[in-house]
């Protein structure tokens, strides 16, 4: 599997990978962006099931910065 940053991350690019079926990263392997069963976009730590919100109350992602967004590109 190959990481691959995602330029400019947005929220809405962002959603829009989770909703396409894409495995989005925030910092590392160990946080992942998540879509729950209410529609809610998380980052997902899988070491302690801790859950944030993606975005902030102004819809502007959360303690993120653009190196930090990845996405897994497995291409044979």
């Amino acid at each position: 599997m190959k990481e691959v940053i995602i330029e400019n991350p947005t929220a809405d690019k962002i959603k829009k990978l989770v909703d396409n079926g894409e495995v989005v990263h925030w910092a590392n392997w160990n946080y992942e962006v998540i879509k729950d069963d209410l529609g809610q976009y998380l980052v997902k730590s899988h070491s302690n099931n801790y859950y944030m919100g993606l975005t902030d109350s102004s819809g502007k992602l959360s303690n993120t910065h653009e190196n930090y967004i990845h996405m897994d590109f497995n291409k044979e």
